[in-house]
């Protein structure tokens, strides 16, 4: 009657491993939050292209809907800072509604996107094949049993209500989050067997 799971990799660390003392440590200077990526995988293998980018928009504008999320990087609203004269203008990336935007303003996207070091293999990889949805999960940690699997559901049904509306596009769902779920599941899994 008292087995529960737990989601929390830490248990895999003892109290006193080095490893995670200074990962304890960098929590508490920074931030503690957890990951969870959503990886496009558009059927053209194209990440730039109207529909996609209309796509990335769509799942980016889904992802804040997600349980405990504090924050959503994407290639839509990645902040662009562009120098206009004698001014700095910040601003997301894709400004225009991804359906509309114009061919050379798709090219010109591209090339920002790929020169960006905080783009280029974190938001899309370098061959623009694929392209994610970053999402910052701010845990409570009152109850990770149901907290962390709230977050999990909510990203796979994203990613099945993409699938469905657009067949060949693939959602591939990583990060701590998926991760420290998939320990319960497999555990789950096991007790069943």
């Amino acid at each position: 009657p008292r087995l529960e799971f737990n989601n929390n990799h830490r248990l895999f660390f003892s109290p006193d491993n080095p490893e995670l003392l200074a990962f304890n440590k960098l929590e508490r200077t920074f931030s503690k939050n957890d990951t969870l990526n959503l990886v496009i995988a558009p059927a053209n293998e194209q990440v730039f292209t109207p529909e996609t980018l209309a796509l990335v928009a769509e799942v980016t504008t889904a992802a804040w809907q997600i349980p405990f999320t504090s924050r959503v990087d994407s290639l839509t609203n990645f902040q662009h800072t562009e120098g206009v004269g004698d001014d700095l203008v910040v601003r997301d990336l894709l400004a225009e509604p991804a359906l509309d935007i114009a061919p050379e303003s798709l090219q010109k996207l591209r090339a920002i996107a790929l020169a960006e070091p905080l783009i280029n293999g974190s938001l899309v990889r370098d061959d623009a094949r694929v392209t994610a949805v970053n999402v910052i999960v701010q845990l409570p940690r009152q109850d990770e049993a149901h907290e962390v699997p709230a977050v999990a559901a909510a990203a796979r049904q994203i990613a099945r209500d993409v699938e469905e509306r657009h067949p060949g596009t693939r959602v591939y769902l990583t990060g701590l989050v998926m991760m420290d779920n998939a320990f319960a599941e497999a555990s789950r899994g096991d007790m069943r067997s």
